[in-house]
């Protein structure tokens, strides 16, 4: 089974300040919040089927296309620049040799890469032997997106996670980390 993650050198991320830990990955996963921006998806997305052969000679669907395409290259631009904060304020503001989840998913459904697979992460406290996984915004306040849980769930799926734990359930986290409806949605 296949995945699409984006790269970082997609998501223009900047090189790590120091080298990586190699770590061998079980079957649980951290759920992590970004707590930071939240990105609106581009509303008005097409289903699978308008994109067939026989509706792209139809000139209403084909400026439909068009329209939401622009609006979702938009929010692509949006969810890089995230990313590149993130990476900014893990690397420079708290010294960290770089991002310190492995994927962060957006309410788009796009998930991009952090850390690379295989290595420690600097996401929690006694937890960063697991992969970390974050949604971007604070979801204290916001429910998480159809799209965005379906990405989850095929993403915990492609990298074989049976054990899902919320950060704020780790020994030695003081925190409400990944907000409330995502505990309650993912029952974490």
């Amino acid at each position: 089974m296949s995945i699409d993650v984006i790269p970082r050198h997609e998501w223009g991320a900047q090189p790590p300040r120091g080298t990586f830990t190699p770590v061998r990955w079980g079957a649980t996963g951290v759920v992590h919040h970004t707590a930071g921006e939240y990105v609106d998806p581009a509303d008005g997305k097409p289903g699978v089927g308008w994109r067939a052969r026989r509706y792209l000679t139809n000139r209403r669907v084909q400026r439909a296309l068009r329209a939401y395409d622009r609006k979702d290259a938009h929010v692509r631009e949006r969810e890089e620049a995230a990313m590149r904060s993130i990476q900014g304020l893990h690397q420079r503001g708290r010294g960290w040799t770089d991002i310190g989840y492995h994927y962060v998913i957006f309410p788009s459904g796009r998930i991009y890469e952090g850390r690379p697979a295989g290595t420690m992460g600097a996401h929690a406290r006694n937890g960063n032997q697991h992969p970390g996984i974050s949604f971007a915004g604070d979801y204290e306040e916001r429910t998480p997106t159809a799209a965005s849980l379906g990405a989850f769930a095929h993403l915990t799926q492609h990298l074989g996670l049976r054990i899902l734990i919320g950060h704020y359930r780790i020994p030695g986290n003081a925190t409400a980390c990944p907000g409330r409806h995502l505990k309650t949605t993912l029952g974490l």
